[in-house]
């Protein structure tokens, strides 16, 4: 028998069913609309797959931030290969058991593939490095010399150098 479900006031549905998120189906306006999932009520935080969905392929929406632990348990369909599941660029964090809880294929549970949106990445080039002066106002005084791999140097070389000065500033200098 089935424990009854209810909404916390943060949002979320409470029920000690592990079994308890399955296909909510509702017509609106003539149109059918199918869960995919158990979201909080702002959208944000993924918290569990629909038990019921039959393909191999899984889209977490767009606008969740958070995928909680265990979130994928309960879906034998995306723990057989090939599965995929698709996480959108404003997902911020994911649990580290969000793939864990079940024991599919005789006891070891297989990974979905994961695939993170492109656009979850910025490329970044290198930038330029320009002559800079270095001026002593105020009594600051270079106190160390270190080159980029962090050693220190008795005297400014050729290359990048990384300087800390009196004042506990730092910066990088470019020596010719």
């Amino acid at each position: 028998m089935h424990s009854q479900s209810v909404i916390t006031d943060k949002g979320y549905i409470y029920s000690p069913d592990g079994f308890a998120v399955k296909t909510a189906v509702a017509t609106i306006d003539g149109k059918i609309y199918k869960s995919t999932g158990l979201y909080s009520k702002d959208g944000k935080v993924f918290i569990q797959v629909n038990g019921d969905i039959e393909n191999k392929t899984f889209v977490v929406l767009s606008g969740a931030e958070v995928i909680g632990p265990e979130a994928f348990d309960g879906c034998v369909s995306i723990y057989q290969y090939p599965s995929y599941i698709y996480i959108p660029s404003t997902v911020k964090y994911i649990s580290q058991r969000a793939f864990e809880g079940g024991n599919y294929n005789g006891g070891s549970a297989l990974k979905p593939r994961v695939y993170i949106y492109d656009d979850s990445y910025e490329d970044t080039s290198a930038t330029s490095v320009k002559e800079m002066s270095v001026t002593s106002e105020g009594g600051v005084t270079e106190i160390a010399r270190y080159n980029i791999s962090g050693q220190k140097l008795n005297e400014p070389q050729k290359g990048i150098n990384i300087v800390q000065m009196s004042d506990r500033t730092v910066h990088k200098e470019y020596v010719r």
